[in-house]
């Protein structure tokens, strides 16, 4: 996880996701679930879910560039983050790679109101339900 951060710079605007510039080991053994499923089995379900749900969000903003995939890549990575690293700090995962993609998407859409840190007492659902609320709720107003 320590090599998903962002990678910066460049001359032209990209959109958030052409910021990730490799693919992981983890990414393919989620996706191909059925050749893995003693491994995945192995892991903490709540882990395998917020994978799972991270590199959905992931592919979905490649294929349809959205603030609502690219806030949603940011939640499940700063879950990610917090359930394979325990450290706090300037140190952790959650600074080193997910204070980085949160930073570039916040400035890709000034518009969203993204945490500062990723919340270790969300639960996915609870996650979930509110970003289906405030969906709901920016749907019902326009």
């Amino acid at each position: 996880m320590w090599k998903a951060a962002p990678r910066l710079g460049g001359t032209a605007p990209q959109p958030w996701h052409k910021h990730l510039s490799r693919r992981f080991t983890h990414e393919t053994i989620v996706r191909e679930a059925g050749g893995n499923t003693d491994f995945l089995l192995s892991l903490k379900p709540e882990l395998v879910y917020v994978l799972s749900q991270m590199w959905i969000s992931f592919d979905k903003g490649t294929k349809n560039e959205s603030s609502q995939h690219a806030e949603q890549w940011i939640w499940y990575l700063g879950k990610t983050c917090l359930l394979v690293d325990s450290k706090r700090g300037e140190d952790s995962l959650v600074e080193k790679v997910w204070r980085p993609w949160r930073n570039l998407v916040q400035a890709e859409y000034p518009d969203l109101q993204l945490k500062e840190k990723p919340c270790p007492h969300d639960s996915v659902v609870c996650g979930r339900m509110r970003w289906l609320k405030s969906r709901w709720r920016t749907a019902k107003a326009a």
